[in-house]
Protein backbone atom coordinates (compact mmCIF):
# COMPACT_ATOMS: atom_id res chain seq x y z
CA UNK A 1 0.00 0.00 0.00
CA UNK A 2 2.96 2.48 1.10
CA UNK A 3 4.51 2.38 -2.58
CA UNK A 4 1.48 2.35 -4.46
CA UNK A 5 0.24 5.41 -2.75
CA UNK A 6 3.99 6.79 -3.76
CA UNK A 7 3.42 6.10 -7.11
CA UNK A 8 -0.49 7.98 -7.20
CA UNK A 9 0.99 11.43 -8.30
CA UNK A 10 2.85 9.84 -11.56
CA UNK A 11 -0.19 7.85 -12.36
CA UNK A 12 -2.26 10.60 -12.00
CA UNK A 13 0.50 12.71 -14.67
CA UNK A 14 0.11 10.26 -17.10
CA UNK A 15 -3.95 10.86 -17.36
CA UNK A 16 -5.03 12.52 -20.28
CA UNK A 17 -6.34 16.13 -19.71
CA UNK A 18 -10.45 16.56 -19.14
CA UNK A 19 -10.81 12.91 -17.90
CA UNK A 20 -13.74 13.05 -16.10
CA UNK A 21 -13.56 12.71 -12.00
CA UNK A 22 -10.01 12.46 -12.44
CA UNK A 23 -8.94 14.94 -9.39
CA UNK A 24 -11.18 12.47 -7.09
CA UNK A 25 -8.84 9.50 -7.96
CA UNK A 26 -7.08 7.88 -5.26
CA UNK A 27 -6.54 4.92 -2.76
CA UNK A 28 -9.38 4.05 -0.29
CA UNK A 29 -7.46 2.35 3.09
CA UNK A 30 -10.29 0.34 3.76
CA UNK A 31 -10.96 -0.96 0.12
CA UNK A 32 -6.93 -1.64 0.21
CA UNK A 33 -7.49 -3.64 3.42
CA UNK A 34 -10.44 -5.79 2.35
CA UNK A 35 -8.22 -6.53 -0.59
CA UNK A 36 -5.01 -7.50 1.04
CA UNK A 37 -7.40 -9.50 3.84
CA UNK A 38 -9.12 -11.50 0.77
CA UNK A 39 -5.88 -12.05 -0.92
CA UNK A 40 -4.13 -13.62 1.96
CA UNK A 41 -7.87 -16.34 2.99
CA UNK A 42 -7.25 -17.06 -0.99
CA UNK A 43 -3.77 -18.23 -0.20
CA UNK A 44 -4.25 -19.97 2.37
CA UNK A 45 -7.68 -21.87 1.09
CA UNK A 46 -5.40 -23.02 -1.86
CA UNK A 47 -2.63 -24.46 0.28
CA UNK A 48 -4.59 -26.01 2.86
CA UNK A 49 -5.99 -29.28 1.00
CA UNK A 50 -2.28 -29.85 -0.73
CA UNK A 51 -1.08 -29.66 2.75
CA UNK A 52 -3.59 -31.82 4.33
CA UNK A 53 -3.22 -34.39 1.37
CA UNK A 54 0.67 -34.19 1.86
CA UNK A 55 0.37 -34.90 5.55
CA UNK A 56 -1.30 -38.11 5.16
CA UNK A 57 0.32 -39.65 1.83
CA UNK A 58 1.93 -42.75 2.31
CA UNK A 59 5.20 -42.37 0.27
CA UNK A 60 5.87 -45.95 -0.22
CA UNK A 61 2.77 -46.39 -1.91
CA UNK A 62 2.71 -43.73 -3.46
CA UNK A 63 5.77 -44.12 -5.16
CA UNK A 64 4.67 -47.61 -5.79
CA UNK A 65 1.25 -46.80 -7.53
CA UNK A 66 3.33 -43.87 -9.68
CA UNK A 67 4.95 -46.75 -11.60
CA UNK A 68 1.80 -48.50 -12.75
CA UNK A 69 -0.65 -47.28 -15.89
CA UNK A 70 -3.66 -46.76 -13.31
CA UNK A 71 -1.56 -44.51 -11.14
CA UNK A 72 -0.35 -42.17 -14.17
CA UNK A 73 -4.29 -41.79 -15.32
CA UNK A 74 -5.26 -41.17 -11.76
CA UNK A 75 -2.45 -38.77 -11.59
CA UNK A 76 -3.00 -37.04 -15.26
CA UNK A 77 -7.50 -36.77 -14.25
CA UNK A 78 -8.74 -33.79 -12.82
CA UNK A 79 -5.66 -32.35 -11.32
CA UNK A 80 -3.83 -32.62 -15.19
CA UNK A 81 -6.83 -31.32 -16.66
CA UNK A 82 -7.05 -28.11 -14.71
CA UNK A 83 -2.92 -27.51 -15.56
CA UNK A 84 -3.38 -27.47 -18.86
CA UNK A 85 -6.80 -25.14 -18.56
CA UNK A 86 -4.46 -22.89 -16.09
CA UNK A 87 -1.59 -22.92 -18.96
CA UNK A 88 -3.62 -22.14 -22.05
CA UNK A 89 -5.55 -19.12 -20.46
CA UNK A 90 -2.22 -17.85 -19.63
CA UNK A 91 -1.15 -18.65 -23.00
CA UNK A 92 -4.35 -16.63 -24.45
CA UNK A 93 -3.43 -13.83 -21.52
CA UNK A 94 -0.20 -13.46 -22.67
CA UNK A 95 -0.90 -13.20 -26.04
CA UNK A 96 -3.50 -10.09 -25.50
CA UNK A 97 -1.10 -8.64 -23.08
CA UNK A 98 1.63 -8.37 -25.91
CA UNK A 99 -1.32 -7.25 -28.91
CA UNK A 100 -2.17 -4.68 -26.41
CA UNK A 101 1.21 -3.44 -25.55
CA UNK A 102 1.74 -3.56 -29.23
CA UNK A 103 -1.06 -1.23 -30.17
CA UNK A 104 -0.49 1.26 -27.28
CA UNK A 105 3.51 1.74 -28.34
CA UNK A 106 2.17 2.19 -31.91
CA UNK A 107 0.00 4.75 -30.88
CA UNK A 108 2.85 6.65 -28.94
CA UNK A 109 4.34 6.46 -32.08
CA UNK A 110 1.75 8.06 -34.11
CA UNK A 111 2.35 10.76 -36.48
CA UNK A 112 -0.42 12.15 -38.33
CA UNK A 113 1.42 13.37 -41.14
CA UNK A 114 1.34 16.86 -40.28
CA UNK A 115 2.42 19.48 -37.48
CA UNK A 116 0.43 18.76 -34.48
CA UNK A 117 1.99 21.16 -31.93
CA UNK A 118 0.23 24.55 -30.33
CA UNK A 119 -3.09 23.33 -32.07
CA UNK A 120 -6.29 24.52 -30.31
CA UNK A 121 -9.65 22.53 -31.76
CA UNK A 122 -13.23 23.71 -31.32
CA UNK A 123 -16.65 23.80 -33.10
CA UNK A 124 -19.54 25.56 -33.13
CA UNK A 125 -22.85 25.88 -34.61
CA UNK A 126 -25.49 28.40 -35.95
CA UNK A 127 -29.01 28.44 -35.77
CA UNK A 128 -30.61 27.83 -39.16
CA UNK A 129 -33.22 30.04 -37.73
CA UNK A 130 -30.90 32.93 -37.52
CA UNK A 131 -29.04 32.06 -40.64
CA UNK A 132 -31.61 30.98 -42.92
CA UNK A 133 -29.60 30.58 -45.73
CA UNK A 134 -25.83 29.26 -47.10
CA UNK A 135 -24.65 32.90 -48.34
CA UNK A 136 -25.91 34.22 -44.87
CA UNK A 137 -23.66 31.20 -42.36
CA UNK A 138 -20.86 31.53 -45.09
CA UNK A 139 -20.64 35.17 -43.98
CA UNK A 140 -20.46 34.09 -40.77
CA UNK A 141 -18.07 31.76 -40.27
CA UNK A 142 -16.24 33.77 -42.84
CA UNK A 143 -16.26 36.67 -40.33
CA UNK A 144 -15.86 34.10 -37.23
CA UNK A 145 -12.30 32.74 -39.37
CA UNK A 146 -11.24 36.84 -39.09
CA UNK A 147 -12.09 37.04 -35.36
CA UNK A 148 -9.95 33.62 -34.10
CA UNK A 149 -7.09 35.11 -36.48
CA UNK A 150 -7.17 38.84 -34.61
CA UNK A 151 -6.59 37.27 -31.00
CA UNK A 152 -3.47 37.23 -29.26
CA UNK A 153 -0.83 34.80 -29.92
CA UNK A 154 -3.06 33.14 -33.21
CA UNK A 155 -1.01 32.61 -35.77
CA UNK A 156 -3.46 30.63 -38.54
CA UNK A 157 -6.98 29.61 -38.59
CA UNK A 158 -8.57 27.31 -40.79
CA UNK A 159 -12.08 25.77 -41.18
CA UNK A 160 -13.45 22.09 -41.64
CA UNK A 161 -16.95 20.17 -41.68
CA UNK A 162 -15.06 17.31 -39.71
CA UNK A 163 -12.35 15.31 -41.39
CA UNK A 164 -10.38 12.09 -40.15
CA UNK A 165 -9.07 14.59 -36.65
CA UNK A 166 -12.53 14.87 -35.56
CA UNK A 167 -14.05 11.47 -36.72
CA UNK A 168 -16.31 12.68 -39.64
CA UNK A 169 -17.34 9.69 -41.98
CA UNK A 170 -18.93 11.49 -44.58
CA UNK A 171 -18.36 9.36 -47.80
CA UNK A 172 -19.68 8.65 -51.27
CA UNK A 173 -19.23 7.45 -54.84
CA UNK A 174 -17.91 9.29 -57.69
CA UNK A 175 -17.20 8.87 -61.22
CA UNK A 176 -14.76 10.35 -63.83
CA UNK A 177 -16.21 12.91 -66.15
CA UNK A 178 -16.55 11.59 -70.06
CA UNK A 179 -15.52 8.47 -68.63
CA UNK A 180 -17.01 4.90 -68.73
CA UNK A 181 -20.08 5.13 -67.69
CA UNK A 182 -20.17 1.12 -66.75
CA UNK A 183 -16.75 1.44 -64.68
CA UNK A 184 -16.56 0.72 -60.92
CA UNK A 185 -17.06 4.10 -58.79
CA UNK A 186 -14.45 5.83 -56.82
CA UNK A 187 -15.67 5.74 -52.68
CA UNK A 188 -13.86 7.98 -50.91
CA UNK A 189 -14.96 10.03 -48.00
CA UNK A 190 -15.22 13.70 -47.91
CA UNK A 191 -14.54 17.11 -46.33
CA UNK A 192 -15.27 20.95 -46.94
CA UNK A 193 -12.94 23.35 -45.81
CA UNK A 194 -11.54 26.86 -45.67
CA UNK A 195 -8.76 27.68 -47.86
CA UNK A 196 -6.81 28.26 -44.94
CA UNK A 197 -7.08 24.98 -43.12
CA UNK A 198 -4.24 22.72 -44.66
CA UNK A 199 -1.83 25.72 -44.53
CA UNK A 200 -2.50 26.16 -40.59
CA UNK A 201 -2.31 22.21 -39.87
CA UNK A 202 1.03 22.58 -42.39
CA UNK A 203 -0.56 19.63 -44.02
CA UNK A 204 2.31 19.17 -47.09
CA UNK A 205 0.96 19.57 -50.85
CA UNK A 206 2.12 16.81 -52.84
CA UNK A 207 0.88 18.57 -56.21
CA UNK A 208 -0.82 21.49 -57.99
CA UNK A 209 -2.16 23.71 -56.06
CA UNK A 210 -4.70 24.14 -52.53
CA UNK A 211 -7.78 26.48 -52.12
CA UNK A 212 -7.83 29.98 -52.37
CA UNK A 213 -10.27 32.75 -51.48
CA UNK A 214 -11.38 32.95 -54.97
CA UNK A 215 -12.82 29.02 -54.94
CA UNK A 216 -16.25 30.38 -53.66
CA UNK A 217 -20.43 30.63 -54.83
CA UNK A 218 -19.87 30.90 -58.84
CA UNK A 219 -16.84 29.99 -59.08
CA UNK A 220 -15.96 26.31 -60.77
CA UNK A 221 -16.44 23.53 -58.17
CA UNK A 222 -12.67 22.58 -57.45
CA UNK A 223 -11.47 19.41 -54.85
CA UNK A 224 -8.16 18.12 -53.55
CA UNK A 225 -7.29 14.70 -52.98
CA UNK A 226 -5.23 12.85 -50.41
CA UNK A 227 -2.36 10.53 -52.17
CA UNK A 228 -4.32 7.33 -51.05
CA UNK A 229 -7.07 8.46 -53.72
CA UNK A 230 -4.23 9.19 -56.05
CA UNK A 231 -2.34 6.04 -55.54
CA UNK A 232 -5.78 3.90 -55.62
CA UNK A 233 -7.53 5.74 -58.61
CA UNK A 234 -5.08 7.37 -60.80
CA UNK A 235 -2.11 5.00 -60.43
CA UNK A 236 0.62 5.99 -62.91
CA UNK A 237 -1.23 9.34 -63.63
CA UNK A 238 -1.20 12.68 -62.85
CA UNK A 239 -4.72 13.40 -61.65
CA UNK A 240 -4.55 17.17 -61.55
CA UNK A 241 -7.05 18.83 -64.04
CA UNK A 242 -8.91 15.98 -63.86
CA UNK A 243 -12.48 15.84 -63.54
CA UNK A 244 -14.74 13.79 -61.35
CA UNK A 245 -18.98 13.87 -60.20
CA UNK A 246 -20.65 12.92 -57.80
CA UNK A 247 -22.75 9.99 -58.31
CA UNK A 248 -26.56 11.06 -59.22
CA UNK A 249 -24.57 14.58 -59.63
CA UNK A 250 -23.58 16.08 -63.15
CA UNK A 251 -21.70 18.88 -61.86
CA UNK A 252 -18.23 18.46 -62.32
CA UNK A 253 -15.41 18.28 -59.88
CA UNK A 254 -11.71 19.36 -60.71
CA UNK A 255 -9.10 18.32 -58.94
CA UNK A 256 -6.57 20.63 -58.89
CA UNK A 257 -4.59 19.54 -55.85
CA UNK A 258 -3.07 16.25 -53.99
CA UNK A 259 -2.17 16.40 -50.49
CA UNK A 260 -0.47 14.59 -48.44
CA UNK A 261 -1.98 11.52 -46.48
CA UNK A 262 -3.36 12.02 -42.54
CA UNK A 263 -3.12 8.67 -40.80
CA UNK A 264 -5.72 7.38 -39.05
CA UNK A 265 -5.50 6.90 -35.41
CA UNK A 266 -5.96 2.68 -35.39
CA UNK A 267 -2.11 1.17 -35.04
CA UNK A 268 -0.88 -0.19 -39.01
CA UNK A 269 -4.55 0.78 -40.55
CA UNK A 270 -3.89 2.24 -44.03
CA UNK A 271 -5.31 6.02 -45.11
CA UNK A 272 -8.63 5.56 -46.80
CA UNK A 273 -9.28 7.92 -49.88
CA UNK A 274 -10.18 11.60 -49.41
CA UNK A 275 -11.35 14.50 -51.02
CA UNK A 276 -11.42 18.07 -49.82
CA UNK A 277 -13.95 21.12 -51.30
CA UNK A 278 -14.38 24.68 -50.56
CA UNK A 279 -16.37 24.94 -47.71
CA UNK A 280 -17.52 28.50 -49.35
CA UNK A 281 -18.83 26.03 -52.41
CA UNK A 282 -21.06 24.03 -49.85
CA UNK A 283 -21.02 25.34 -46.85
CA UNK A 284 -22.81 23.95 -43.84
CA UNK A 285 -24.24 25.43 -40.32
CA UNK A 286 -21.55 23.46 -38.07
CA UNK A 287 -17.45 24.00 -38.23
CA UNK A 288 -14.61 23.09 -36.49
CA UNK A 289 -12.19 25.49 -35.81
CA UNK A 290 -8.34 24.64 -36.23
CA UNK A 291 -6.27 27.43 -34.51
CA UNK A 292 -2.54 27.63 -34.83
CA UNK A 293 -0.92 29.70 -31.89
CA UNK A 294 2.34 31.16 -30.77
CA UNK A 295 2.05 30.13 -27.41
CA UNK A 296 0.48 27.81 -25.05
CA UNK A 297 -2.84 26.97 -26.79
CA UNK A 298 -5.17 25.91 -23.52
CA UNK A 299 -4.99 29.07 -22.69
CA UNK A 300 -7.16 30.70 -25.37
CA UNK A 301 -10.08 28.79 -24.15
CA UNK A 302 -11.93 31.68 -22.75
CA UNK A 303 -11.27 34.32 -25.06
CA UNK A 304 -12.32 32.43 -28.03
CA UNK A 305 -15.95 31.79 -26.12
CA UNK A 306 -15.83 35.51 -25.80
CA UNK A 307 -15.28 36.58 -28.98
CA UNK A 308 -17.46 34.15 -30.16
CA UNK A 309 -20.43 35.46 -28.10
CA UNK A 310 -19.38 38.71 -29.15
CA UNK A 311 -20.19 38.15 -32.77
CA UNK A 312 -23.67 35.99 -31.91
CA UNK A 313 -24.48 35.35 -27.76
CA UNK A 314 -25.96 32.30 -29.09
CA UNK A 315 -22.47 30.37 -30.35
CA UNK A 316 -21.27 28.76 -28.01
CA UNK A 317 -17.46 26.72 -28.50
CA UNK A 318 -17.48 22.88 -27.98
CA UNK A 319 -15.38 20.45 -27.71
CA UNK A 320 -12.24 22.85 -26.89
CA UNK A 321 -9.09 21.05 -26.73
CA UNK A 322 -5.59 21.09 -27.61
CA UNK A 323 -4.84 18.59 -30.76
CA UNK A 324 -2.01 17.41 -28.10
CA UNK A 325 -5.06 16.82 -25.96
CA UNK A 326 -7.27 14.81 -29.00
CA UNK A 327 -4.43 12.50 -29.47
CA UNK A 328 -4.57 11.75 -25.64
CA UNK A 329 -7.93 11.06 -25.24
CA UNK A 330 -7.40 8.76 -28.59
Amino acid sequence: PVSLLGTLPGMLALMPGGLPRIEHAGFDVRTMTVAVLVTLAVGLLTGLAPALRAARLDLGQAMKAGHQPAGWRRALGLRGGLVAAQVALAVVLAVGAGLLVRGYASLLRWEPGFDRSQLLTFWTYASMGSYEDAARVSALFTRLEGEMRSLPGVTSVGMTSSGPLFGGDESGEFLPVGGDSSAAPMAARWYDMSPSSLPTLRLPLRLGRLFTDEDGAGAPRVVLINEAMARRYFPGAVPVGRAIRRRNDPTPLTIVGVVADIAPFVPGQAAAPEIYWPQRQSPRWASYFVLRTSSDPSQLARAVAARLAAVDPDLQPSSVQTMDDLVDRE
